[in-house]
């Protein structure tokens, strides 16, 4: 299991007994995003100073830190193939990263505030956006080209989801 804190930290524990495993420090303030690759081997984690930092899930090793967001880091997530990282931003914009180099591929733009959700789709050919400016945006994940705009909710989004045939989109908001 892998939470963030305020306290500028992610824990991994073991969700069979609850043990504490290995903490990761290297956010200067309260870790806001984690997630793990599909192989368990590497986590990714986002925070307030605007990083996304990418650690050895083994070792607790930090090996590749993602800047480029001038705001805090709300989402982080890799590619179904752990090839890739996407991130989500308050600084309004979405990012899609190499995560073996830690170069930005691709910078999204379109949402009109903070950008605090994001998913990749199960075959990692598309990707979602949910913001503050209360829509969710489709992207294709190869060339960062909109897809749709998807509206409707009357307040900020803060989690976004595809399932798993990658047919469906899901969204949910404070409204």
């Amino acid at each position: 299991m892998l939470t963030a804190s305020a306290d500028g930290t992610a824990r991994l524990w073991d969700a069979r007994d609850g043990a504490a495993g290995l903490t990761l420090k290297g956010h200067g303030d309260s870790v806001f995003a984690v997630g793990f690759s599909a192989d368990g081997r590497r986590v990714v984690t986002g925070g307030s100073d605007g990083t996304a930092l990418l650690w050895d899930a083994r070792t607790g090793t930090a090996v590749r830190a993602l800047k480029g967001h001038s705001g805090p880091v709300r989402a982080a997530r890799f590619s179904p193939d752990g090839r890739r990282v996407l991130t989500a931003s308050e600084d309004g914009t979405a990012r899609l990263w190499d995560a073996r180099s830690g170069q930005a591929l691709r910078v999204l733009r379109g949402h009109e505030r903070a950008v605090k959700a994001a998913a990749f789709s199960p075959d990692g050919r598309r990707l979602l956006t949910g913001g503050d400016d209360r829509t969710a945006r489709l992207w294709d994940a190869e060339s960062g080209a909109p897809l749709a705009l998807l509206e409707g909710h009357h307040a900020g989004l803060r989690a976004v989801a595809f399932s798993p045939d990658g047919r469906r989109l899901a969204s949910a908001s404070h409204d």
